[in-house]
């Protein structure tokens, strides 16, 4: 993001004040004929300061892009899955918020109205954000590499919706001091899946957590769903011992702080998907500092791995 709001500030410092950009969305309607779906006139430097907004503000890590990397030995195409940090495609969110099978009206009416959020910083459309959050919250349903995918570009959106439209500041890193009910509970559940995930390395298993497969549920019922996770995980506890106290302790000082601030079946609001992915990767971060050679707990970055 940072080269490029320096390249989009160096293209405007040689413009001419008076520079205009004409933008305009054309769409194949039917063979040899052109529709034109979107049409707007504004100075130019006004459009680049539109474009950098929307770069800067709707980010999240994400590592579903997929680069060429040679063949092989039977002349296969070879690639790899690649971490980076900034805003989603417009087609990305649309495939993350309705399913790679979104048909092509469905695909073109949201791609449409995805556009003047960019180009005029109108508001996102806030049905297409809920899609998103709830097609995030059902993971078991999705493979590794789209589960992550989804997760991350709801973020973006998320991140974006609070921060341009509820006048909140949200950021990808932690922000440990946040006392709010349902960002805390939403760390809580990512340290409980992560103590699965350690458990199942350590026995050589690969599979759903109960965290992953309670998550649906969850944000309706966080109170009754965080009883039943605990049942569940608690056997690990027990079994792990020592080598999965520190993420005990975490997950207990988290629990500890939500029981101050609303520890009841409330409705969650959707600050818990951000509580949950930035503790995630918060665990990410902190592995790469002490360089851990066992997978990462339940990480997107592993799962890119994996998925090569």
């Amino acid at each position: 993001s940072d080269m490029l709001s320096h390249a989009l500030r160096s293209l405007s410092g040689r413009l001419p004040d008076a520079t205009d950009a004409i933008v305009m969305g054309l769409d194949s309607a039917t063979p040899g004929r052109m529709a034109i779906f979107y049409y707007r006139e504004m100075g130019t430097k006004d459009y680049l300061d539109h474009i950098e907004k929307w770069h800067t503000t709707c980010t999240w890590r994400h590592t579903y892009r997929w680069i060429q990397d040679g063949h092989d030995d039977n002349g296969k195409v070879k690639g790899k899955y690649i971490a980076f940090e900034g805003a989603p495609s417009l087609m990305d969110i649309v495939l993350a918020a309705y399913g790679e099978k979104v048909s092509d009206k469905l695909k073109k009416s949201a791609l449409e109205r995805l556009v003047p959020c960019v180009v005029d910083k109108a508001r996102l459309p806030r049905d297409m954000v809920n899609m998103l959050v709830r097609r995030a919250a059902q993971r078991v349903q999705l493979n590794g590499y789209e589960r992550e995918k989804v997760l991350t570009i709801a973020c973006a959106l998320l991140k974006k919706f609070y921060n341009d439209q509820k006048q909140e500041v949200w950021t990808m890193a932690l922000q440990p001091e946040v006392n709010d009910r349902s960002y805390l509970f939403g760390r809580a559940w990512a340290y409980a899946e992560a103590i699965e995930r350690y458990a199942l390395y350590q026995q050589g298993e690969r599979r759903d957590t109960n965290a992953e497969r309670l998550m649906v549920a969850f944000p309706k019922h966080p109170m009754s769903s965080w009883r039943i996770l605990m049942e569940r995980l608690n056997p690990y506890l027990r079994k792990l011992g020592v080598r999965a106290r520190k993420l005990s302790n975490g997950m207990d000082e988290v629990i500890a702080r939500l029981q101050t601030q609303g520890y009841t079946n409330e409705v969650l609001s959707d600050l818990y998907l951000l509580g949950y992915a930035a503790q995630k990767h918060q665990f990410y971060l902190e592995r790469q500092a002490s360089g851990a050679s066992e997978p990462e707990l339940n990480d997107a970055e592993d799962t890119a791995q994996e998925e090569e």
